[in-house]
């Protein structure tokens, strides 16, 4: 017997819907031009998708983001309990999103070459700096389908279930909600030359504010959704 839903859930596939978490907390710094940043991180960064990156110095802080050109597995590290972690190697071409564009990067450039100048050249840090991010990558995840309850994205890492994760969902207008979801679901789906995961969350605290967006938006998704069937149904008859 089918469990019937609390909240109907609306598909918004054709939607510019993206759902950003994080995906790791370790991320080490090899390499970083105007262009480009090469890090080490025990998140599996697949080719074409778009990261986010917070870089935390003693001058402030860079918020980055790209797309990710290369990856492969590069070293391990050990997890608390023992066990072999492998690290990823990913180099990232810098998108729109980055700050300010070239200004901020050449500041926080500019910044390590007065620490550490024998690390640092004339365009960048020099490979092997494996300087600490101080803060996690975010992945910036498709959503597939939305309700009041939850809704489903499409990942490129795997999520364990039961655990919370702080979500930034931005609406197709670019109105950005926060809320903190429950993973109640994780399965591996075809992704053509990657693998990718659905991974359908529960929402389980969320502004207030956010939260009437929230309403808005799905009123607003029965409405199209009501429009279209009497469509469909003047058609049939």
């Amino acid at each position: 017997m089918q469990t019937k839903r609390k909240y109907p859930r609306f598909s918004v596939d054709i939607m510019n819907i993206t759902g950003r978490i994080v995906v790791s907390s370790i991320v080490e710094i090899e390499e970083i031009d105007r262009e480009h940043i090469v890090i080490s991180t025990d998140a599996r960064m697949n080719l074409n998708r778009e990261y986010s990156l917070k870089i935390e110095d003693n001058g402030g802080s860079l918020s980055v983001s790209g797309v990710v050109e290369s990856s492969s597995i590069g070293s391990s590290a050990v997890s608390p309990d023992g066990e072999a972690i492998p690290l990823y190697r990913a180099k990232i071409r810098f998108g729109a999103g980055s700050g300010r564009g070239h200004d901020d990067i050449d500041g926080f450039i500019r910044r390590l070459r007065e620490e550490s100048p024998a690390q640092v050249s004339g365009v960048g840090l020099r490979a092997g700096l494996a300087r600490e991010s101080g803060a996690p990558v975010t992945e910036s995840c498709r959503v597939k389908k939305i309700s009041l309850g939850g809704m489903l994205m499409e990942c490129a890492n795997r999520q364990e279930t039961e655990r919370i994760l702080p979500v930034l969902l931005t609406l197709p207008d670019g109105t950005p909600l926060s809320v903190r979801a429950r993973v109640a679901s994780c399965i591996p789906v075809s992704g053509g030359d990657a693998e990718l995961f659905d991974v359908g969350v529960a929402f389980a605290d969320m502004p207030e504010n956010d939260w009437q967006r929230l309403q808005a938006f799905v009123k607003l998704l029965e409405v199209m959704e009501g429009d279209s069937s009497d469509l469909w149904r003047q058609e049939k008859s």
